[in-house]
């Protein structure tokens, strides 16, 4: 019945290891999330600034296609009068634009005949949009402005791109480095639980390191390598208190609660877990929960809870110091 308590505790403690890796996992993808939202929204900002862009372009192109229409136009008209005014010039030696009004031998009917041919003429080549320059510089000042805006959307893309690239690149590597380092750690515990074998931590293949799944192969001494699925429950228990102790080792802490994890071990292999508890005690204070006598024997102190009548608990404290031992009894607590 205690190992089936022990069973349960050590379920539920895992079970709620995994809803906070979960969390975790949940808070990276919401951020992730976040990322990608942003990134979309920028390339819907982007994709407008682009047809904008393109929209404005092509106002331009027409805009300065009639603006070099109505140039030529002049141009023309400029050439025209100065040909008519060196005909004149070369004819009858006057400038045109120096002539005096006409005296009583002009012949109105002619003038209105050259008049109403020159109307058509002028008629012919159409209005003449004295306002194209300006247009065409207002154009030009949107369209520059329009640029500049798309060029700063395009740049802050490729910066958040190349962030993100940073961002994984450098959350891979410390992955890879810890990952390197535990494995080196979880293969030294195994064999130094296991009195001999070999056991590794396996990346599946071709996946990204951060969304990988990670195997446990062992072989204990005398077996084939294996799955860690195939083990016995008591090497399965020793396996994973060798990889918790791995993960230990890469971020250790003054300070270590371990919750019964001898309670699935035979004698032999809790006298390896005892070495082991002894060997990291110089750096680390252990407080183990067990039932385990060869356990509390190689405790410094015990700390044991005894209920004597129902519903009253009392703490009885055992140190071993320099070879004598020294009790505590503690006040009964209701």
């Amino acid at each position: 019945e205690a190992r089936a308590r022990a069973f349960v505790a050590r379920r539920e403690s895992a079970g709620r290891e995994l809803e906070e890796l979960t969390g975790k996992l949940r808070e990276m993808e919401e951020k992730y999330k976040i990322l990608d939202q942003k990134r979309i929204a920028l390339q819907g900002r982007l994709g407008t600034s682009e047809e904008e862009v393109r929209r404005t372009r092509a106002e331009y192109e027409e805009a300065r296609s009639r603006a070099h229409e109505v140039e030529g136009r002049l141009s023309q008209l400029r050439m025209e009068a100065q040909e008519i005014w060196a005909r004149v010039q070369e004819k009858y030696g006057v400038d045109v634009r120096e002539l005096e009004p006409p005296d009583e031998t002009f012949e109105p009917g002619l003038a209105e005949r050259e008049v109403a041919r020159l109307q058509e003429r002028m008629e012919a080549m159409g209005p003449v949009n004295l306002g194209a320059l300006e247009e065409y510089r207002r154009e030009k000042e949107r369209y520059e402005f329009l640029a500049k805006q798309q060029d700063d959307l395009l740049e802050a893309r490729d910066t958040l791109k190349q962030t993100i690239v940073e961002l994984n690149r450098k959350a891979r590597k410390q992955f890879m480095d810890a990952f390197e380092r535990v494995r080196g750690h979880f293969r030294e515990s195994f064999v130094r639980f296991f009195g001999g074998g070999e056991a590794d931590l396996v990346l599946s293949e071709g996946d990204d390191p951060l969304e990988a799944h990670i195997s446990i192969v062992a072989r204990p001494k005398g077996k084939k390598l294996q799955n860690i699925s195939l083990l016995s429950g008591g090497e399965k228990a020793l396996a994973a208190v060798a990889l918790l102790f791995a993960l230990y080792r890469e971020k250790p802490g003054p300070f270590c609660i371990l919750d019964e994890v001898d309670a699935m071990l035979d004698d032999a292999n809790v006298q390896r877990f005892v070495e082991v508890l002894k060997q990291f005690s110089s750096e680390t204070q252990f407080l183990v929960i067990t039932h385990n006598k060869r356990t509390m024997e190689a405790a410094d102190a015990l700390y044991g809870v005894t209920m004597e009548e129902p519903g009253v608990s009392q703490l009885v404290a055992v140190r071993f110091e320099g070879g004598e031992v020294r009790a505590e009894l503690n006040t009964p607590v209701d």
